[in-house]
């Protein structure tokens, strides 16, 4: 009875024995199979029998699974395969992975993207915005998605995004480039407005980069010039006061104040639409009641001038005997005077003018030159944008 007892205790002792030797076992079979892993390898490393007290072989595991990780990463850089890439820089930040491999990843992409962005500006700013769902704030990223606006024709989208960037910019894009870029899509886009005409959307630019930029004084001077364009006399005069007295705009910015001054004091005035060719200004006149005879403006010459044969169409009568010395912008010369009875340039109107009747100088195409003798009775300006003479009561 006593052996009964002894041998059944025996044998529920062994297998108790047995059955903590396989749970401790299973055990650490588990703490080796599912301990966190490298990102990429985890899946192709599965299940492997390493022996946790050889500490060795787990630092060999780990080194073969990292080369293992940049061979795979190196592969898909050469493919293009983004769709992976990203995925992969994004588990390796949020896990806190090898430094050195997040920023050489980072750096690469980087690159790569950059130089996408000449040939292919939209597929650059898909992986810009990717870029940005991981580090909204990585400066470099905006900086490239600004870049790539620009390139796009995106003018304002560009513009917009460097302005959000110079409020945080760091060490690696400094506010310089960040200017430059600026004034490259300001540029831009102002050529792209002057061909549409819409000068208005000019002001919401500039007053975005006055109130980013507040010690800028280009971008008051440029506004000002809009706002003459627009006709804003007042507030174009308005924004010259700010930069008036500025080290390296206050000149430009009195001699433009002083224009936009004598279109305001001639506003009201007769407005006469002139017609530029090169350097020159071209207005049609009407004359003894014959309409569409082109002078050239010349504040160079005293008197207005005519062909001969379009003062006698006109029925001009010229008495040749009589010559006086007259000034032209070529210098000076001899000629008949005529008298035209009715003179007329858009509603001014003088009567009894006073005319040369001689040949134009070589280069000039037109009937004539209106000369000082008809501009001088009048405070006149042409605005070059309008092109447009105004002519204001003395």
């Amino acid at each position: 009875m006593l052996r009964l007892s002894f041998l059944a205790v025996s044998f529920w002792f062994l297998i108790g024995l047995s059955s903590g030797w396989w749970l401790h076992r299973l055990y650490n079979e588990h703490n080796i199979r599912y301990q966190p892993l490298q990102p990429l390898v985890a899946e192709q490393a599965g299940a492997q029998n390493i022996d946790p007290r050889n500490q060795q072989n787990i630092r060999n595991t780990k080194t073969t699974m990292a080369q293992q990780e940049r061979d795979l990463l190196q592969q898909w850089f050469a493919d293009n395969d983004y769709d992976k890439i990203f995925p992969y820089y994004e588990q390796l930040i949020n896990q806190g992975g090898d430094t050195e491999l997040i920023e050489r990843t980072r750096h690469t992409l980087l690159i790569r993207i950059k130089n996408m962005i000449d040939e292919d500006p939209n597929r650059a700013l898909l992986l810009l915005q990717q870029f940005k769902q991981i580090d909204a704030y990585d400066p470099v990223v905006l900086f490239l998605m600004a870049e790539a606006y620009l390139a796009d024709e995106r003018y304002m989208l560009a513009i917009d995004t460097a302005i959000s960037l110079n409020t945080f910019v760091q060490d690696e894009i400094g506010k310089e480039q960040i200017a430059m870029l600026i004034d490259k899509a300001e540029a831009r886009y102002s050529e792209e407005i002057k061909q549409t005409g819409h000068f208005d959307k000019m002001l919401g630019l500039y007053e975005k980069l006055i109130n980013s930029y507040s010690d800028q004084a280009v971008y008051y001077y440029r506004m000002a010039e809009t706002q003459k364009k627009l006709n804003l006399f007042e507030d174009a005069l308005a924004s010259l006061d700010y930069i008036t007295y500025d080290g390296s705009w206050g000149k430009q910015a009195r001699d433009l104040a002083s224009i936009i001054q004598q279109l305001v004091d001639l506003e009201g005035g007769i407005r006469v639409p002139v017609e530029q060719v090169g350097d020159h200004y071209i207005v049609s006149a009407s004359i003894n009641g014959v309409p569409g005879i082109q002078l050239l403006i010349d504040t160079g010459s005293s008197l207005c001038s005519l062909r001969p044969n379009v003062a006698e169409s006109l029925g001009i009568t010229v008495d040749y005997d009589k010559r006086v010395v007259i000034n032209l912008a070529v210098g000076t010369t001899s000629a008949p005077i005529a008298t035209a009875d009715l003179f007329e340039v858009g509603e001014a109107r003088l009567n009894n003018l006073k005319i040369n009747v001689i040949e134009m100088p070589v280069g000039v195409a037109e009937d004539g030159l209106l000369g000082m003798n008809f501009l001088g009775r009048y405070r006149w300006l042409i605005n070059q944008e309008e092109k447009m003479l105004y002519l204001g009561a003395k």
